[in-house]
């Protein structure tokens, strides 16, 4: 226990001297055993100013949209158990924010995760007055 939290001591004092949010160094997927599929994305949202999380919600994934190549997805309709829906847009996945590893191990969640009908817990933050959703963590249920 006592390395994980030196570790993420060590990540502070990172951000702190190269000017960047300790979350810019966390990783943004997480695989499973083999090493082949993602099982969960994390910190994908890295704009932290006028934001703040909004906790994870659970809900089935009414609808999705696409960038302009109808490849990578832009947002989605989550509809809880209570049929109350909500658009979550999804960040700016792209080699200018991320390098091309990480962009492709994302793509792959965002695709495989973000499919009409499947349960999803979602990591949402709400930035500015809207406030407009933003997604910063997903996995299948």
């Amino acid at each position: 226990m006592r390395d994980w939290i030196g570790s993420l001591a060590m990540l502070a004092v990172i951000a702190v001297v190269f000017g960047r949010p300790v979350h810019a160094y966390l990783p943004m997927y997480q695989l499973d055993t083999e090493m082949n599929n993602v099982v969960a994305l994390n910190h994908i949202f890295l704009k932290d100013e006028g934001c703040y999380p909004s906790g994870e919600m659970t809900g089935r994934v009414a609808k999705v949209e696409f960038d302009q190549r109808g490849i990578i997805p832009s947002g989605f309709v989550l509809e809880r158990e209570t049929g109350d829906r909500m658009f979550v847009n999804v960040p700016e996945v792209s080699i200018s924010t991320m390098s091309r590893v990480d962009m492709a191990w994302v793509v792959q969640g965002l695709q495989r995760f973000l499919r009409e009908g499947l349960t999803v817990v979602a990591g949402v933050k709400l930035c500015g007055n809207g406030p407009i959703a933003m997604l910063d963590s997903l996995k299948p249920l």
